[in-house]
């Protein structure tokens, strides 16, 4: 019987703690909150996973286009404004290719709506992931909309 490495567990634990989180944003039924700044009286094991990065891996892996879309569609016509605060880091979020495009975007003079339609015109980016990094960003009170 061979015994793994410590390192080596900890590792697979945390691949295992963060598909297990970031599935239930996948769910249909039910209800999550998110609160900034809250943190865990408690830590059984220090797994060094971020809060925001796993969050923003729910929500790009698993939430459902169906409801980004309705959660989105009262801000589709109004103009998304950053409200950053000062300990926001946008590198917390680990942003892809395509995400750091729909971020840069959402610093323009732009309605959501038109953003969504420029960004998906060539066919490189979905819809979905024009609008998971709103919803996250708004989620996280970060984006409001004019």
């Amino acid at each position: 019987l061979k015994m793994l490495a410590p390192h080596v567990m900890l590792e697979a634990l945390q691949r295992q703690v963060k598909a297990k989180v970031t599935e239930a944003f996948g769910w249909t039924n039910g209800s999550y909150v998110f609160h900034a700044g809250d943190k865990c009286r408690d830590e059984a094991l220090p797994l060094n996973i971020g809060t925001i990065s796993l969050v923003a891996e729910g929500i790009r892996k698993h939430m459902a286009l169906e409801h980004l879309e309705s959660a989105l569609q009262p801000y589709l016509y109004r103009k998304p404004a950053f409200h950053l605060s000062a300990d926001f880091n946008v590198d917390a979020l680990t942003l892809t290719p395509n995400e750091l495009r729909v971020y840069r975007s959402l610093s323009g003079n732009s309605t959501l709506n038109d953003i969504v339609n420029e960004l998906t015109a060539g066919g490189k980016i979905t819809t979905r992931e024009v609008l998971a990094l709103p919803y996250l960003l708004l989620e996280l009170g970060i984006l409001k909309f004019e």
